[in-house]
């Protein structure tokens, strides 16, 4: 298996240093780290590559987790996106479904969940 790229975008340092962390440890290799939607989408435009994967927060300044899911789906549908939050509601996760995440991580989760999300989502 090759080594899965991800972009983290989240506007939480620790949050992004944590996830880093466990990506790592889970085999997946971090090209692109991002506070908010709008970092993404300049990092890609000026990336060599895509990331296979995009764990992506919700609740984020500037540009959330929605609208950097629509913009992805649109401009980027190669890349794979797992949202993930701390608290979200069944309709905040049915609404991110619906702009394009392929699936739903809670922040709270351990590693094993967090194996078996990544997987589901995984391109083949």
């Amino acid at each position: 298996m090759k080594h899965l790229s991800v972009a983290i975008v989240d506007d939480n340092d620790t949050m992004r240093s944590s996830a880093r962390v466990l990506l790592k440890m889970l085999g997946y290799y971090v090209a692109i780290e991002a506070k908010n939607g709008q970092d993404l989408i300049s990092q890609l435009e000026s990336a060599m590559a895509q990331p296979d994967i995009c764990l992506l927060d919700l609740n984020m300044p500037v540009m959330d987790g929605f609208e950097t899911a629509q913009v992805l789906s649109q401009k980027y549908p190669g890349i794979r996106i797992l949202a993930f939050s701390a608290q979200a509601t069944p309709s905040q996760i049915q609404r991110i479904k619906s702009c394009g995440a392929h699936g739903f991580l809670s922040k709270e989760s351990d590693i094993q969940r967090w194996r078996e999300e990544l997987r589901k989502i995984a391109p083949d």
